[in-house]
Formats: C-alpha cells, sequence, structure tokens
C-alpha cells in the first residue's frame, strides 16, 4: 500500500519554520538516539516483504504530524507506540525519525482507543463494533477483552457467537503482539 505525502523540500523551508524537533523529555543520547511517544495517524506505506513501513505519528508534546520510518511490526492507526532512533532530514521528505525500535502501548483516549480497536486488525471489529465495545466498556475495554471476554455480550448488537469469535480473534492478536514486544526489547 503506498499513499504518496507532501511535505516541503529543505529547500523550501522558510527561515520561520522549525528545525530538527527534540523534545526536553526527549534529550538525545550521546550517540544522537533519542526516544518518543504518540499516536499512530495513518501508514503512509509498508512493504510486507522487507517489513519497512512509513507511519505519521502525533508525537506528545509536538503540533505536527511526523514521519517515523524503518523496519518495523505492523501498526495501525489509534495505536500508541514508543520508538527509539534518531531525528534525521531526508532531502525529499523532511524530518523524520529513523526507528531502531518500535513499541505498541495501550491506547490511552477513547478515540485512540475506537481507532486501534476499529483498524480492521481484529476479525469481526470494525469502526461501528469498536465504537459500541468503547461506548460499554470505556478505556477499559481492552482490559475486559483480556481478562473478561464473555463480558462482550454487554455490547449492543453484538450476539454470543459473534463475541467468542471477537475474543478469540483479540486472544490471537494480543499472542503476536507479544511476541512483537518481546522481539523488540531484545533488539530482534
Amino acid at each position: 500500500m503506498e499513499r504518496n505525502d507532501r511535505t516541503p523540500k529543505p529547500e523550501s523551508v522558510g527561515p520561520t519554520q522549525r528545525a530538527l524537533f527534540t523534545p526536553k523529555s526527549a534529550a538525545a543520547s550521546p550517540d544522537g538516539m533519542v526516544t518518543l511517544e504518540g499516536e499512530v495517524v495513518r501508514v503512509t506505506y509498508e512493504s510486507e516483504q522487507s517489513g519497512f513501513r512509513v507511519v505519521k505519528v502525533a508525537v506528545d508534546g509536538r503540533s505536527e504530524v511526523m514521519a517515523w520510518v524503518g523496519r518495523c511490526q505492523p501498526v495501525t492507526p489509534g495505536t500508541r507506540v514508543r520508538a527509539t532512533g534518531k531525528i534525521e532530514t531526508d532531502p525529499r521528505h523532511g524530518e523524520q525519525l529513523r526507528i531502531t525500535t518500535l513499541l505498541e502501548l495501550a491506547p490511552s483516549t477513547l478515540q485512540g482507543l475506537e481507532k486501534y480497536l476499529g483498524s480492521g486488525m481484529v476479525s469481526g471489529v470494525g469502526p461501528v463494533m469498536a465504537k459500541r465495545i468503547v461506548e460499554t466498556f470505556g478505556l477499559q475495554a481492552l482490559r475486559v477483552l483480556d481478562e473478561a471476554p464473555e463480558r462482550l455480550s454487554e455490547v449492543p448488537g453484538l450476539g454470543r457467537k459473534r463475541g467468542e469469535t471477537v475474543a478469540a480473534a483479540w486472544a490471537s492478536q494480543r499472542a503476536v503482539r507479544e511476541i512483537m514486544i518481546f522481539m523488540g526489547e531484545h533488539g530482534v
């Protein structure tokens, strides 16, 4: 899937535009590495063969969306992520974080949780069902899915059979996520 996003080329950046962004909470280490957190806004490009991805992230403490590029596990819009890498300026695409590790975090807002659940990563849950789940359980929705999936029957329009399907899909997705987090933490 490839989409074209236009960002100003370095030669068109005016004096009033900001230089490289490094928030105080993400001061660079001696090797130039920074750690940033934010919410995935969209996936601009991904290659299933190589694992290379370009994701746009609303970084905490920053007003504009930032491109994060590198090889990492698939992520979906609404996912909270933490990445370590180096901030670079690409001659064609501008400022971006070249990621070395990317970890998925639990969504911290109702809207982020809706996007996360409704992104298509869980079979049987689209945007409408994600909204119903979040309206029913609020920020506890992930806890319900993890610890008490039988409570899905409380969601309007989600019958027992479909609830079981959603619970099984969530458990499968959770196992994959845990493996990816483990591998990321160990530099794989």
